[in-house]
């Protein structure tokens, strides 16, 4: 089926073993300072507000269709989410880290975006399917970046613990900046388990392994939506 591969699942379950593996990592204090303006905070809560309101919507509606179908649709909705909310043109080099010049280089930048919004994907995935639907957001706090006046660290929880359901709740801060009037975000990290870095670390994993091009042929092959 589009976007899923059994390798897919195989990187889903390592994600949600790292998940609660990282539970009890928290950002580290010296990250944080004084909390930004009330506008700020308003307009960067408000846009996660939103975001969870309308992936339940989604959840409730796809939930209708066939599981093929509810594959396709999911993926194709979280891509989209993704490009809408996050800032890509920030991220994917992060994600390709010291691989990124060669990228360039190769001429690669368009194809390497795909992957890296595919892999990224995967691992969103991993962790929204695995909470309880229905669940409240919970906005715990946010505070400006202590190296980086412009940017926002926003952390929350998404869930309720279940004893007999086989859900769990996770904790999430968000990392967002303001560009071009809207608030984007820079990474999210789930119980300590930074999407970025974490996209990285399997880049770097799979390039050692079959090479650049190959790594992100593998994943661009996956993704479901057009730039």
């Amino acid at each position: 089926m589009p976007g899923h591969t059994d390798e897919s699942d195989g990187l889903g379950r390592v994600f949600r073993r790292l998940l609660l593996l990282a539970s009890l990592v928290v950002a580290p204090a010296a990250v944080i300072a004084e909390p930004p303006g009330a506008q700020a905070t308003e307009a960067a809560m408000q846009a996660l507000r939103s975001l969870h309101e309308e992936t339940e919507e989604k959840y409730r509606e796809v939930g209708r269709l066939s599981p093929d179908d509810q594959e396709t649709a999911l993926n194709v909705y979280v891509e989209q989410q993704m490009r809408r909310y996050l800032d890509l043109e920030a991220i994917v080099p992060a994600v390709y880290g010291v691989h990124w010049p060669a990228v360039v280089k190769e001429k690669l930048e368009a194809k390497a975006a795909q992957a890296a919004l595919a892999l990224m994907r995967n691992n969103i995935r991993a962790a929204f399917d695995n909470y309880e639907r229905g669940s409240r957001l919970r906005l715990l706090r946010i505070q400006t970046d202590a190296r980086s006046a412009d940017q926002v660290w926003v952390s929350g929880t998404v869930g309720t613990p279940t004893v007999h359901g086989g859900k769990l709740p996770f904790s999430f801060i968000a990392k967002v900046h303001e560009k071009d009037g809207r608030w984007l975000g820079l990474d999210l990290v789930f119980l300590g388990a930074s999407l970025v870095g974490f996209a990285r670390s399997d880049i770097e994993t799979r390039v050692a392994a079959q090479g650049l091009e190959a790594t992100i042929e593998e994943f661009a092959a996956q993704a479901v939506t057009d730039p």
